[in-house]
């Protein structure tokens, strides 16, 4: 028996289909197929672009954020490290993942109803996983941000003016990074 092909399968599966129901139309039938099968591949490019939105905005607050800790000078040698490691095979892992969702092509209609579903659900899984990564890492910065505020408003005298305690408190950062 030769291999079917994409059009022979779908007329195939119509005509099966058809039979089950003799009181459709199998033009209308066949309508209602391809109807299917584009609302399938829209659904398939536009989650992924979606959450790729999400993922881009949350890779630019956790950068801003990360930028922030660095200003303020909030980070320790050794959280520095792990923050930038992390934040930066976050981002990649975004970049990559942003190529794979630019790679769904109108083609998927030619993809078989399971394979559309599988790259649909573990693409959009693996794009939501990474904004997850990167949202706790933004709450892992803003804690580490938050506590050091605290050692450095807790360390100061009352009674400073306020222009006086942002200097003192930025010296104080300069002194725990070294």
């Amino acid at each position: 028996m030769p291999p079917q092909t994409y059009e022979s399968y779908s007329i195939s599966s119509i005509s099966a289909l058809a039979s089950s129901f003799p009181s459709l139309n199998p033009y209308y039938l066949s309508l209602v197929f391809v109807a299917f099968a584009i609302l399938v591949g829209v659904l398939g490019r536009s989650l992924p672009s979606c959450l790729m939105k999400s993922l881009d905005e949350e890779v630019q607050q956790a950068t801003v954020l990360y930028n922030q800790a660095m200003s303020g000078r909030f980070l320790v040698n050794s959280e520095e490290h792990e923050l930038s490691e992390e934040l930066l095979k976050l981002d990649t892992q975004a970049r990559q993942l942003r190529k794979r969702a630019l790679a769904l092509t109108p083609r998927i209609l030619l993809r078989s109803f399971q394979q559309i579903h599988a790259l649909f659900n573990g693409h959009s899984f693996e794009i939501w996983m990474c904004i997850h990564r990167i949202r706790a890492l933004r709450n892992k910065m803003q804690l580490l941000i938050e506590s050091k505020k605290d050692d450095f408003s807790s360390t100061l005298p009352d009674g400073i003016p306020p222009s006086r305690q942002l200097w003192l408190r930025h010296r104080l950062g300069e002194s725990i990074r070294i």
